[in-house]
């Protein structure tokens, strides 16, 4: 019974390496939005947003860090996001967890408990 409980317990977040782990995802990040030219004006890799990424990745997978709606629309409100951006961020962060080794099952779980958050982001 303990055994279950505490598989029940490892997060994607602590599967996939916890901190170091989600730097690594960051890095993995910018590197495929290069890709994107729709998000070139968004995301320019300086620390603080490389930061923010890693926090993201750090909610999105289920790790301590955690984020409101209030802090989502505050800090998206004025980048003019739009559902095409959303959309190409969505395609990374799949693909990126696809690679990470997570199944597709828990893959679209995962982007269907962070779509709740894209009316705070896209803003236009």
């Amino acid at each position: 019974m303990q055994e279950k409980q505490n598989a029940m317990q490892i997060t994607a977040y602590h599967r996939l390496g916890a901190e170091i782990g989600m730097q690594h995802l960051t890095d993995a990040f910018y590197q495929c939005i290069q890709y994107y030219p729709e998000l070139d004006s968004y995301f320019q890799g300086t620390p603080a947003e490389k930061s923010s990424i890693s926090r993201l990745f750090t909610f999105l997978l289920g790790g301590p860090r955690h984020y409101s709606n209030q802090q989502l629309a505050h800090v998206h409100r004025k980048r003019q996001i739009g559902s095409a951006q959303w959309n190409a961020v969505v395609a990374v962060i799949e693909d990126l967890l696809l690679e990470a080794g997570l199944s597709q099952q828990e893959v679209s779980h995962l982007l269907q408990e962070a779509s709740r958050y894209q009316s705070q982001v896209v803003t236009s």
